[in-house]
């Protein structure tokens, strides 16, 4: 069950208007489609199109299915819900866990959970009088939110025939779907992995950072960030850092091979700078550390606050938990009791109100971190707008004899982009074997 924003623009308009001088928000989503499929009161994908409709899934009568759900939207923080089934989330973001059941998913940009759905029998389908049921999607914690439906059908085995259908075509006349609100720290503390996990004890960490991410209006009044040369500038702050196209326009660790002795973070710079070197403007790690990173949620400089969907490339995270106001290490820990958190790569930072004074701690989400893979690796916001915008970090896990440690001329490829391990029409991708049994 892949979900998407659709726009009633092009990527490109959406990126330029970002940019601008005078800054122009993208706007809302238009629609919530299911597997590429949908419709919309604005009337934008049913305008001359006879194809049009809500997404139909087929299922037989009295099995059990696995749902897996795909959060691929842009923006949106979606709530969902399966008329007359409950869901036992089963995995998310790849990783298995125990049973859990709810009546809802709240998914969010980039999450994905799997869920297992029992089926109706026929003597339940009989008594409903129906063979489809609606799922209901809402998206949350935007000024417009959307609604969206899909259509779960029931194949014809089951010899008796309802009175009534669903339009495909069109919006239910009411919805039949009470879902809540924003649930604040859902599955926080419940969801359990399916196996041990060799979560790490307190007493392991080695390091916490604190990641502060603030909205800055008309940035260029900060010169740490270097924006582009506009008036208006909205960018996305972390410990005074920001990271877009702008800041280094060759991938990092590209720029690692061709000039080491520049771009290698310094722990020790980066220790005295709330775990930001200054220079490289990369958050660094030795090999071996266990570390308990923090984002906390901070007031803009307009005093608003937004929801962020955080999500780590590399090794998952074991996800510790959210909670309001400012990240409390003892607090958490009663929380944690009897618990085992599970590995993910994307969860939520949360607003805890809409307006709030400037600078002012409104919300923190915490992970824990074994440091165990060398590379250059990405901790941002899965909202796309908002990575545009620069709510970006990177994260150096290794020396250089870690990092750099495949002779150059072996990866040369790799480092212009279309090089040579890229085949084309005139030639086939050049091979380098890098793990080969000897």
């Amino acid at each position: 069950m892949f979900l998407q924003d659709l726009y009633a623009k092009t990527d490109k308009q959406v990126e330029t208007g970002l940019r601008n001088a005078t800054f122009q928000w993208s706007g809302e989503t238009n629609a919530v489609l299911v597997n590429g499929v949908g419709i919309t009161n604005q009337n934008i994908t049913t305008n001359n199109c006879t194809s049009c409709g809500l997404d139909t899934i087929k299922v037989d009568p009295g099995k059990t299915y696995r749902f897996r759900f795909i959060g691929a939207t842009a923006i949106s923080f979606v709530s969902l819900g399966l008329e007359g089934h409950t869901m036992d989330i089963i995995e998310a973001d790849g990783s298995y866990t125990k049973k859990h059941n709810v009546d809802f998913l709240q998914i969010s940009t980039g999450q994905r959970f799997s869920t297992l759905i029992k089926t109706k029998t026929c003597d339940q389908l009989a008594a409903d009088n129906k063979l489809q049921y609606y799922m209901q999607m809402e998206t949350r914690e935007r000024p417009a939110n959307a609604t969206a439906f899909a259509i779960l059908e029931y194949s014809d085995i089951c010899n008796f025939t309802p009175t009534t259908g669903l339009s495909k075509k069109t919006f239910p006349t009411k919805k039949p779907l009470s879902l809540p609100p924003t649930q604040l720290g859902w599955l926080d503390y419940v969801l359990e992995p399916l196996k041990d996990n060799n979560f790490p004890a307190l007493s392991e960490v080695t390091r916490r950072v604190t990641i502060t991410t603030q909205q800055i209006i008309n940035s260029t009044n900060i010169t740490v960030h270097n924006p582009p040369s506009d008036n208006n500038a909205i960018i996305w702050d972390e410990n005074n850092t920001t990271w877009t196209e702008y800041i280094e326009p060759v991938p990092y660790l590209v720029a690692l091979y061709v000039d080491e002795k520049t771009y290698l973070p310094d722990m020790q710079r980066a220790i005295a700078n709330e775990g930001v070197d200054p220079v490289t403007r990369t958050f660094p790690a030795e090999i071996g550390e266990v570390l308990e990173i923090v984002i906390q949620n901070s007031g803009s400089t307009g005093g608003g606050l937004d929801v962020h969907s955080f999500h780590f490339h590399g090794k998952h995270y074991y996800d510790i938990g959210s909670g309001n106001g400012t990240y409390n290490v003892n607090e958490n820990e009663l929380k944690l009791a009897d618990t085992m958190p599970v590995l993910r790569d994307t969860t939520l930072l949360y607003k805890y109100g809409t307006k709030i004074a400037p600078g002012t701690n409104a919300g923190w989400r915490a992970f824990r971190l074994r440091v165990t893979d060398p590379g250059v690796w990405m901790l941002h916001c899965h909202i796309s707008q908002h990575s545009l915008m620069g709510q970006n970090t990177v994260w150096v896990f290794g020396n250089s004899s870690d990092l750099v440690k495949v002779p150059s001329p072996m990866v040369q490829g790799y480092l212009t982009f279309g090089g040579d391990v890229y085949g084309n029409e005139t030639h086939h991708p050049k091979v380098i074997h890098f793990h080969e049994e000897p």
